[in-house]
């Protein structure tokens, strides 16, 4: 939970040099295709910084997005670490989310998500891994990457 939010907060302080790559909007074929031309401009040093928005739940998943990207660029996972109950929630109340996953559908697709889910760790080849665990996580993480107060989100990051 919290995402897109996250996602968005990013770009908006950093206009044209973050690439936002939200998988809900792409569709899984296009998001590869996205991350690949982005992730490559970072590594030639472009100044773009390549997010993509996407749960990532399992090891594999994340092996297949670090094999897309270029020798050389430097991969980092901000890791939203929520109960399933509160992801359920958040995902099932909003009304706007791009993949028009919502309601009793939210709470299905997070339960399944939920249950596969596995840790990201260091060691599968990330530069870094950060957790976030609440809001004040987010926007701390935010603040310590360089946004600027007001790109910060006004209410509680939702996914």
């Amino acid at each position: 939970a919290g995402k897109s939010t996250f996602s968005a907060s990013l770009a908006a302080a950093f206009p044209g040099a973050v690439r936002h790559i939200n998988q809900d909007e792409l569709g899984r074929k296009e998001t590869d295709a996205a991350w690949s031309r982005a992730s490559a401009s970072a590594a030639r040093g472009e100044g773009t910084i390549a997010l993509i928005d996407k749960c990532h739940a399992k090891r594999s998943e994340r092996a297949e997005t670090l094999q897309i990207a270029p020798h050389g660029c430097h991969v980092t996972v901000v890791h939203f670490h929520r109960s399933t109950s509160e992801c359920q929630d958040r995902a099932s109340s909003r009304s706007d989310h791009v993949g028009d996953v919502s309601g009793a559908r939210a709470v299905k697709v997070v339960a399944a998500v939920a249950k596969s889910f596995e840790i990201p760790t260091k060691d599968e080849g990330f530069s870094a891994v950060h957790t976030v665990e609440s809001d004040e996580d987010a926007a701390a993480l935010l603040q310590a990457w360089g946004v600027r107060e007001e790109c910060l989100p006004t209410q509680g990051v939702e996914q």
